[in-house]
């Protein structure tokens, strides 16, 4: 499939929400603006297999940060 479905339970509102995501070089991939429920799709058919990093931020402070593997 091209999207994953991300499950983040911060156990606050969501506001103003981000999520980065960087390949290993550090360069930035996909940002995801807007996100305001706990559940939300990541397309991943602009993204080669491998591993990737993300950070979450909610009024621009990081809530989560994390590693993604795409197959």
């Amino acid at each position: 499939s091209d999207f994953s479905i991300i499950k983040i339970d911060t156990g606050i509102q969501l506001q103003n929400t981000e999520m980065h995501v960087y390949d290993v070089l550090g360069k930035e991939v996909v940002r995801l603006t807007e996100i305001h429920e706990h559940e939300f799709k990541l397309e991943r058919k602009n993204l080669e297999s491998g591993m990737y990093f993300y950070r979450l931020e909610n009024n621009k402070k990081i809530i989560a940060s994390g590693k993604l593997l795409i197959n």
